[in-house]
């Protein structure tokens, strides 16, 4: 305890702490937003960080304390190591003496590619991530779907998807580097998922974009982020005539519908009595019988009989009304 730095006291008030001491058998700790990962050299905190890379959660706050540490060049290792795993908010407390950590977007570390260190920083923990990025570059991979991604590299028309993610690159000033080539997520099933995570990893893929239900269970070396846009699809049909009365047949069609309709039966009758020599009753009966496709054979011989079939056909008719006119309704006015 004699060794015991009071600076190390600040690490005992951090909100839910945890010391990592036997990693292998550890949960998952993305539960908690702070760790303290203590470690004897360089060589087992590298595999300590290695298996827990999947199970942290890399937005937390990491205090990292090595007894045996020799040089700056194994302090900016570490840097280096948490970075690739997009670690970045660390401090390293090394040689019992300092506090040393990094900027990631400052101006000597040119976007995560140089570690320059700062020793016993005021405020080691903030300020790692700034508002804007000053034109960082970020790998982005994309397919084509429909209007969310059409294409990235034209700018006139890219797609909403595109242009949702450009606007908020253009607030950070952050420079988006579209892949050309790109491994398809389209079909479902594990082969395909375990393609397209290999090509993020192997290229350095910093996103991509998901556009529908994802097609298998993520995994943890991903994080999926809230969703920034949701779509419904509707069809768009043109307003329909509110129709009011029930009582009234003839106001389904016009009157000049009317008129057509009466010209085409007197019409086709007349050909069908051409053609075939029949009465015109038999005739007009047949025709009719075609326009409502009715199974009737033959004409109804009683007025009561011919009462009925006229009643039914106004019934039809009424009823063809109401579906049309109620259909026209949810259609125009969904609710």
């Amino acid at each position: 305890m004699n060794t015991f730095d009071d600076r190390l006291v600040f690490a005992l008030r951090l909100i839910q702490p945890k010391l990592i001491i036997h990693p292998k058998n550890s949960p998952n700790l993305e539960i908690f937003n702070n760790y303290i990962i203590f470690e004897t050299n360089l060589t087992s905190l590298l595999l300590c960080v290695d298996s827990l890379k999947h199970k942290i959660k890399t937005k937390g706050r990491f205090l990292i304390i090595l007894q045996n540490v020799s040089s700056d060049d194994e302090i900016k290792t570490i840097f280096e190591t948490l970075w690739s795993h997009y670690v970045y908010n660390v401090v390293v407390y090394s040689k019992w003496t300092s506090f040393l950590t990094w900027y990631p977007y400052s101006i000597g570390n040119h976007c995560g590619t140089a570690f320059n260190l700062v020793k016993n920083a005021k405020h080691p923990y903030d300020n790692k991530i700034p508002k804007h990025l000053k034109g960082c570059s970020i790998n982005a991979s994309w397919e084509d779907l429909a209007l969310a991604i059409k294409n990235p590299i034209d700018k006139r028309d890219p797609g909403y998807s595109v242009r949702v993610l450009d606007t908020i690159a253009e607030k950070m000033k952050v420079y988006v580097v579209y892949v050309k080539s790109n491994v398809s997520i389209r079909l479902p099933g594990t082969k395909k998922y375990l393609e397209w995570k290999k090509d993020m990893l192997e290229r350095s893929i910093d996103l991509t974009f998901i556009v529908r239900n994802f097609p298998a269970p993520i995994g943890p070396e991903f994080q999926m982020s809230v969703s920034y846009f949701e779509t419904y699809s509707f069809l768009v049909l043109p307003p329909r005539r509110k129709i009011t009365s029930s009582t009234n047949t003839l106001v389904i069609f016009s009157a000049e519908i009317w008129c057509l309709i009466t010209v085409t039966v007197l019409f086709m009758t007349a050909l069908l009595k051409n053609f075939t020599n029949g009465s015109l009753q038999r005739c007009f009966f047949e025709v009719f019988r075609f326009m409502l496709q009715s199974p009737i054979k033959l004409v109804p011989k009683s007025r009561l009989n011919r009462f009925i079939f006229v009643f039914f056909f106004f019934y039809n008719c009424n009823l063809n009304w109401i579906y049309v006119s109620q259909l026209s309704g949810v259609l125009s006015k969904p609710s």
